[in-house]
């Protein structure tokens, strides 16, 4: 057998090298400190670290036939460069004029002052960027560039394709490639896949895989693998999966224990819960309880997801599970990422169970010494039926008397160390996460291992679908004056930026600037709030209060409001700078209004002319309004990886391979996998 075949799921012994233990010309501790905090530890984790692009000095396109908001290589001559100031911020900015002997090209560089005395006029310039429709025309905004010389000609030995790696922590992408290059080189020749695997789908080798995707040797294999297709990367996605498959074969394999709580609900317990609610269950809503309690009639553990739109009734099913934990003796916790959150939840719990016998507590660090210590002991004494609350919960002061079920909102935004700490407070207590993620559900089965995935699609009858519009930013004095009438209606208003903070250029999206401007010029007299990522949590959770309560009439914010507070009176959001979020995301955006019944309004807000993808995909929004439809959407145009981002554990795990892109090699790793260990 090979390494691989007896380290099946693990990385060999050399991959698992700390980097402290290798010789590489240059890479001191310093440096080895900062790509540690990027979580660059070993000799494989160097190796996977993956260009983020890469300068193909061998292709050149004519500006007039560059397409916008894509990476493309512009080559000409500077005709024209002028330094100057901004009038706000004093920022200074260098422009120049590139004429490539087909057209012309605005380029622009703001606070670069290091790069002033190197561009000169009448100098040829290699620019690596994206170009933009902004208001003065197709412009380059900060591009990588290269004075002509030691790439302009191919017989000079130099290389033709450079990779290009993110910066980190200082570390430039020229010092990050020389390590990487050394690193390719003491890759020994042991394989990493089993032989039977390796000659049936005739891979290349490991190191082969690594330098060719590092190192691209023409135009020609740099396309197929911006495509996935090339066979090196094909081998290194599959070899994940592979390993991934036989992890999570092995874990199913072992002999569960048999320990957990056992539960016979029956209906007519169901029927009274139902009975207390002032509405109507969806259909979906009963299907996804019925199925629950069918579950734990039949002794099986609840080990479940609950996929839905925002908004579509998960956390009432949650407590409908609660209700029947509770008459079997046990004890539930629901745990959420903010404290607003929480508070929501436990107001609506208490209000819902009270009359059924339920006691309800809350628990955040919010709380008093008195009452957290109240909550302690009606925990410690199995007086509390229910508790919700936020990472306070997590604390090892907090003991249960009895805990039967966990209940996880919005589980993506937890960690795997989190969800199991709040698991071992039981003696194997039953879990039901929610999400408000959408997505198809064989991505779900894939990701989520042996969870079983619920869908809730329906939608409360007193929702009305969000109106949504497509409008140019050009065009923001009319969206001001429908949300000032909707603020004299009474209602609420939501403003969502890209950006907190923004050059010159990016003012109009970013969310610190505007509020500047909005309190004092378009919502002037109106309370305007404003929360993002930088703020501090307590003041973000007191501004969204803020809202809740109505003492903002206006929120501005970035996409911490994703998931966040119920405001029913909130019936606008706009969104600036559409184009720079994923479809699934703005539909969870739009989702933040509309939830008290009133008809509610989503304007998507584009700078100049949107290109004929973005344009398509923001189109679709306007027309859909099911999440599970927009998922699938988006995912074939972004891929899982982009669609999650990195807030989503078991898919910003994977290093090369993307589990809904991929998934002919997912499924063919896993089959592969299954025949390996059998």
């Amino acid at each position: 057998m090979t390494a691989a075949e007896t380290q099946i799921g693990e990385n060999t012994p050399w991959q698992a090298q700390p980097l402290a233990k290798m010789k590489i010309k240059g890479l001191g501790a310093k440096s080895r400190e900062k790509l540690a905090k990027a979580g660059v530890l070993t000799f494989g984790d160097l190796l996977a670290l993956l260009p983020r692009d890469y300068f193909d000095y061998s292709r050149i396109l004519p500006i007039p036939q560059a397409p916008l908001e894509k990476q493309v290589h512009i080559r000409g001559r500077v005709i024209s460069r002028e330094l100057s100031i901004t009038k706000n911020k004093r920022i200074p900015v260098l422009e120049i004029l590139v004429d490539d002997g087909h057209g012309t090209l605005r380029v622009v560089w703001f606070n670069q002052t290091h790069i002033h005395d190197r561009i000169i006029k009448n100098q040829t310039l290699s620019l690596f960027g994206k170009i933009r429709y902004e208001r003065n025309g197709r412009t380059m905004n900060s591009p990588n560039f290269e004075v002509v010389a030691a790439h302009a000609n191919p017989e000079t030995g130099e290389p033709q394709i450079e990779p290009v790696y993110r910066e980190i922590g200082g570390l430039r992408s020229a010092q990050i490639n020389g390590w990487v290059q050394a690193a390719i080189q003491q890759i020994p020749r042991e394989e990493t896949l089993p032989a039977k695997v390796m000659n049936h789908f005739l891979f290349p080798s490991h190191a082969e895989a690594i330098s060719r995707i590092h190192n691209p040797e023409n135009s020609v294999q740099l396309d197929q693998i911006l495509k996935r297709q090339d066979p090196a990367w094909r081998r290194l996605v599959f070899e994940e999966f592979f390993h991934f498959h036989c992890q999570r074969i092995q874990a199913k394999q072992q002999v569960p224990s048999r320990h957990y709580p056992r539960l016979q609900p029956h209906d007519r317990e169901r029927d009274a819960f139902l009975a207390k609610l002032p509405f109507q269950l969806t259909g979906d809503q009963r299907r996804v309880i019925d199925q629950m309690t069918a579950w734990l009639r039949g002794g099986k553990k609840l080990n479940s997801l609950i996929q839905g739109d925002v908004g579509c009734g998960k956390t009432v099913v949650g407590l409908a599970m609660g209700w029947f934990f509770k008459l079997a003796g046990w004890q539930t916790v629901l745990l959420c990422p903010t404290v607003v959150l929480a508070d929501q939840h436990y107001q609506k719990a208490a209000q819902l169970l009270a009359t059924l016998g339920v006691r309800c507590a809350l628990l955040t660090g919010k709380r008093s010494r008195t009452e957290i210590r109240e909550v302690l002991e009606g925990l410690g004494g199995g007086q509390i039926d229910l508790v919700i609350g936020t990472h306070r919960l997590l604390a090892e002061d907090v003991v249960f008397a009895k805990l039967g079920l966990v209940l996880i909102d919005e589980q993506q935004r937890f960690g795997v160390a989190q969800r199991a700490s709040l698991l071992q407070k039981g003696r194997e207590p039953h879990y039901l996460a929610f999400s408000a993620t959408p997505i198809p559900r064989s991505l779900a089965m894939t990701l989520f291992g042996e969870v079983d995935v619920l869908q809730i699609r329906q939608r409360p009858a007193f929702q009305k679908p969000v109106r949504t519009a497509l409008k140019r930013a050009a065009n923001r004095d009319e969206v001001v004056a429908f949300a000032r009438k909707r603020l004299d209606a009474g209602e609420s208003v939501f403003w969502v930026f890209p950006l907190i903070e923004g050059e010159a250029e990016d003012e109009e999206r970013s969310a610190n600037a505007m509020w500047q401007r909005f309190r004092e010029n378009e919502f002037a007299g109106v309370s305007v709030g404003l929360v993002h990522g930088r703020l501090d949590k307590d003041r973000v959770d007191t501004e969204m209060t803020a809202f809740k309560e109505g003492r903002h009439r206006v929120l501005l914010a970035t996409t911490v409001i994703e998931v966040g507070v119920d405001v029913p009176k909130a019936t606008v959001m706009v969104i600036e700078g559409a184009d720079y979020f994923g479809l699934s995301q703005l539909h969870q955006l739009r989702g933040r209004v509309g939830r008290g019944g009133r008809q509610a309004f989503c304007f998507l807000m584009v700078d100049g002319v949107p290109d004929k993808d973005q344009l398509q995909r923001l189109r679709f929004l306007e027309k859909h309004d099911d999440g599970f439809e927009i998922a699938e959407y988006d995912l074939e145009r972004r891929g899982a990886g982009e669609f999650f981002g990195k807030r989503q554990s078991g898919v910003s795990d994977f290093q090369f391979g993307d589990p809904w892109r991929d998934r002919d090699l997912m499924q063919a790793a896993r089959q592969a996998a299954l025949a390996f260990l059998q």
